[in-house]
């Protein structure tokens, strides 16, 4: 038997052709091209509910206290209101993805301002040697906490490397009661 494919495999990327605006939408572009502002605002306002719900559910949770997605809708249309020319010049997508994809990248570019992480800084690594731990012990940080200075043994104990530790960093072996090699 052959289980050959009857048919040539796709070679053209799925959004090659996305469908195209509507009538409506592209009669609405037009008088957008002519300068008419009312009819843009209206066209944004048509897309609003969408694209909110696209923010609420691509907005990092952690974010949702500081940014709210009316914000980043309208950060997005402030874009898009920059860069709608260069769209009605060659529209190669339809308006509400590339007004999707406008908002989408306001919302990235949200997400890197506020969630960012912090370059490699020289002066906030921390050695890994145990000379360079704080000296606390379990016992010192009870005293600071009740406000009493540690007693002597508890300071010289703080002083010590953490157990299981040696100055070069490695392990102590377990003892199994064998002599040392």
């Amino acid at each position: 038997m052959d289980f050959a494919p009857k048919c040539s495999p796709c070679r053209e990327p799925i959004m090659a052709n996305p469908a195209p605006n509507s009538e409506e939408i592209s009669c609405l572009l037009q008088q957008v091209a002519a300068g008419d502002q009312a009819v843009w605002g209206d066209l944004l306002h048509r897309f609003r509910p969408r694209l909110r719900r696209m923010v609420e559910l691509r907005l990092d949770p952690r974010l949702q206290g500081r940014v709210d997605a009316s914000d980043v809708i309208q950060e997005a249309y402030l874009s898009a209101t920059a860069q709608v020319g260069e769209y009605l010049k060659k529209p190669t997508v339809p308006f509400f993805l590339w007004l999707r994809l406008v908002t989408g990248q306001k919302l990235v570019d949200l997400h890197r301002h506020h969630l960012r992480t912090k370059a490699r800084n020289a002066r906030r690594q921390v050695s890994l040697d145990w000379r360079a731990w704080p000296a606390a012990s379990s016992g010192a940080l009870a005293s600071k906490l009740i406000g009493r200075e540690p007693s002597r043994p508890g300071r010289r104990a703080a002083a010590l490397p953490p157990t299981g530790t040696r100055p070069h960093g490695r392990a102590r072996p377990r003892s199994s009661g064998a002599p040392p090699l």
